[in-house]
C-alpha cells in the first residue's frame, strides 16, 4: 500500500523565493514527512507536488484543472493509495466540485487522511461525508471574502489616486509612482517621433541597440507589439484607468508626458487605416519614393545578376512589374531600371551636399508651445464643458460619466498644448560631418527627409546600353525653410 504525500502552492511567488527561504511546498513537504515518519509510516511513500490555484477555472471548460489532484484521486480510486498526508485539508479541496470529486473517490474504501492543521478523518459514513462538505464550503467562503477583501483595497487604493500595485510599468520606478529617468526620456523620445510619422518597427530597433528591454520579472527585446502597449499606457499621462475606463481621480504621479500628445499618438496608433503587421519596412532609402518617367513608383526588386552570380536588387517600375492591362500584357514602355544601392548613394550624395551648401542640418521635430492655441483651447473646453452638462441635463450621460467628462477636460487645461513642427537648424558643420550625420539617422527618417527636400526621377535606358547615374537621374532639391 502506498502513502501519498500532497503539497500545492497557488502561484509560482509562493514557491520561487529570492530572500533563501524554503518555497512552500519545500516547507510542506518538510513538515509532511516529519509526520510520516513520526507515525512511522514504513511504506511506499508517492509525492504528489503542484504549483496550480485551486479556483481559477478554465476559461473553455469551466472547471479547475489539477493534473497531480487528478492522480490522487484515480490511485484511491484503484485501491493503490491508503493513506494521505498534507499540510491542510484546503491544499486538497478548495472547490466544491473538487470536494464531490474526492469525497467520490474515497466512498467506500478505508482511505485515512492525516492533515498537519486540520487532523485526521476518514470519509466512510454520511456523517463524514456531510463533514467534508463543510470543511469545502469554509475554504470556498475563505476564498471569496479574500476577493472581496483585495477588490476593497485595490478601489481604496484608487480613490486615492495610487497604483493599483503589481509589477512596475515601463518608464516608472517599483511603485509605479516615481519616473525611471532613462526609460521616461525613451518614452518622450518615441512619442515625438511617432507624432513626427516614425513608425513602431524603427524605434523598437532603436531601443534594443540601446539596451533598453521590457519591465517585469523576464525583460525581453521590444518588438512593434510591446512597444505600443507601453506607447498607448493611460499611465504616461497621468491617466488612471478603473474597470477599463479613464477614472476621473486625479493618481498621485507625475506625468512623462501631455495629455495633448498622448491623446494625439493614440488617435495616430489607432487609425483604422494604419497598416500593421502587412509586410516587412521598407530596407531601401528610395523605394515607392523614386518615380520612372512614365510615371510609376521606383520598387526594389530582387532580381538581375552580376558578373559573380550574386542577386543585385534593383528598382523597377511599378507598372513595368505589377500593374498589367486587362490583356494581361506589361503597361507600355520604356521603364526604368537600376541598381538600388547605387542610386541610394548617388541621391545621398546630392542630397547631404546641397544641405551643407544651404549651410543647414537636416530636419529635426519639435513641440512649439503657443499661447494663441492655449487660449482658443480653453474656450474650446469650456463650450465642451457646457455641451456635456446639456447632455446630462437631458438624460442623454449618466452623473458619473459627466463626472469623469469633465474631469478629464479639467487635466487637460494643467497642460499646455504643443505642436510638432519639421525645424531646420543652422549647421556650421563639415561636409564629413554631414555625411556621418546622415549615416547614422534611421532609415525612416532619412525618407522623410527624401520625401520633403526631393523629387527623385529615372530615366529608362535602351536594353544592353550602359547610361550614367549623372545622365538619367532627374533630381530637384529645395531644402525646407
Amino acid at each position: 500500500m502506498v502513502t501519498a504525500i500532497y503539497c500545492r502552492a497557488s502561484s509560482a511567488k509562493q514557491q520561487v523565493r529570492e530572500d533563501g527561504v524554503k518555497g512552500s511546498i519545500d516547507q510542506q513537504l518538510a513538515l509532511c514527512f516529519e509526520r510520516a515518519e513520526a507515525l512511522g509510516i514504513s511504506d511506499e511513500v508517492l509525492v504528489l507536488a503542484e504549483v496550480k490555484s485551486a479556483t481559477k477555472k478554465d476559461k473553455k471548460t469551466g472547471r479547475v484543472h489539477r493534473a497531480k489532484f487528478d492522480e490522487l484521486c484515480a490511485g484511491i480510486t484503484s485501491g493503490a493509495i491508503t493513506h494521505v498526508i498534507a499540510y491542510d485539508s484546503d491544499r486538497i479541496m478548495r472547490d466544491p466540485h473538487d470536494g464531490e470529486t474526492f469525497i467520490d473517490a474515497c466512498d467506500g474504501r478505508n482511505v485515512h487522511i492525516d492533515t498537519l492543521q486540520s487532523g485526521k478523518y476518514k470519509i466512510a459514513t454520511p456523517d463524514d461525508r456531510l463533514m467534508t462538505r463543510m470543511v469545502v464550503a469554509m475554504n470556498a467562503r475563505e476564498i471569496e471574502k479574500l476577493r472581496e477583501r483585495t477588490k476593497r483595497g485595490l478601489a481604496a487604493r484608487a480613490d486615492a489616486g495610487l497604483p493599483h500595485g503589481g509589477p512596475r510599468s515601463f518608464g516608472f520606478q517599483a511603485g509605479n509612482i516615481h519616473h525611471d529617468a532613462v526609460e521616461a526620456d525613451a518614452i518622450r523620445s518615441a512619442t515625438r517621433q511617432v507624432l513626427a510619422g516614425s513608425s513602431l518597427r524603427s524605434i523598437a530597433i532603436e531601443w534594443n541597440k540601446a539596451g533598453l528591454r521590457t519591465a517585469g520579472a523576464a525583460p525581453r527585446s521590444w518588438t512593434p507589439g510591446t512597444l505600443r502597449g507601453v506607447l498607448l499606457n493611460p499611465r504616461n499621462a497621468g491617466l488612471m484607468t478603473r474597470d477599463g475606463s479613464i477614472s476621473a481621480v486625479k493618481p498621485q504621479w507625475e506625468p512623462i508626458i501631455t495629455y495633448e500628445d498622448w491623446s494625439s499618438m493614440h488617435a495616430i496608433l489607432n487609425e483604422p487605416s494604419r497598416k500593421t503587421n502587412v509586410g516587412a519596412p521598407p530596407r531601401w532609402l528610395l523605394s515607392n519614393i523614386a518615380h520612372c518617367a512614365c510615371g510609376g513608383r521606383l520598387r526594389v526588386k530582387g532580381s538581375g545578376c552580376n558578373r559573380s552570380k550574386t542577386t543585385c536588387p534593383r528598382y523597377e517600375c511599378s507598372r513595368y512589374t505589377h500593374e498589367y492591362p486587362a490583356d494581361g500584357h506589361r503597361a507600355p514602355g520604356p521603364h526604368s531600371s537600376t541598381r538600388a544601392e547605387a542610386l541610394d548613394e548617388f541621391v545621398s550624395g546630392k542630397l547631404v551636399r546641397a544641405y551643407h551648401e544651404a549651410g543647414v542640418g537636416f530636419p529635426q521635430p519639435r513641440a512649439v508651445f503657443n499661447a494663441e492655441s492655449l487660449t482658443e483651447r480653453r474656450a474650446e473646453i469650456q463650450n465642451k464643458r457646457e455641451e456635456l452638462k446639456s447632455l446630462w441635463r437631458t438624460s442623454v450621460i449618466t452623473a458619473d460619466e459627466l463626472t469623469v467628462e469633465l474631469a478629464m477636460l479639467d487635466r487637460r487645461l494643467e497642460q499646455e498644448p504643443a505642436t510638432m513642427i519639421h525645424e531646420t537648424p543652422e549647421r556650421n558643420a563639415t561636409l564629413d560631418e554631414l555625411f556621418t550625420e546622415w549615416s547614422e539617422l534611421p532609415l525612416d527618417q532619412r525618407r522623410q527627409i527624401v520625401k520633403d527636400s526631393a523629387s527623385v526621377k529615372v530615366l529608362a535606358t535602351g536594353r544592353g546600353r550602359r547610361v550614367a547615374l549623372k545622365d538619367r537621374v532627374i533630381l530637384e532639391i529645395q531644402i525646407p525653410q
